[in-house]
């Protein structure tokens, strides 16, 4: 079973998340620098470019692949309400 996390908000909070995960811009750049790691490096244009654009909608997705999890059908239909419900609002 593949099941996606979609995580959705303005591109000011996904600075104020990374202000707290890194302290400044500054610091990222510098991790990026000595370890090449490509999160870091995507991490730096992500923020970069909602500095720009801090009002922008930013969708994050995060998929798990699973066989230990399985959803009989009241499961399903309860995540697809709230999948609605939560669509609806916005």
């Amino acid at each position: 079973m593949i099941i996606s996390l979609i995580k959705e908000q303005k591109g000011i909070d996904v600075i104020k998340e990374f202000e707290e995960k890194y302290g400044s811009l500054e610091n990222l750049e510098d991790k990026w620098k000595r370890s090449k790691n490509v999160l870091y490096y995507n991490d730096i244009e992500t923020w970069k470019y909602y500095l720009k654009h801090p009002e922008r909608p930013y969708k994050q997705t995060h998929s798990i692949v699973t066989n230990r999890l399985s959803l009989n059908d009241l499961d399903m239909n309860l995540l697809e309400t709230i999948n609605e419900k939560k669509a609806s609002k916005h």
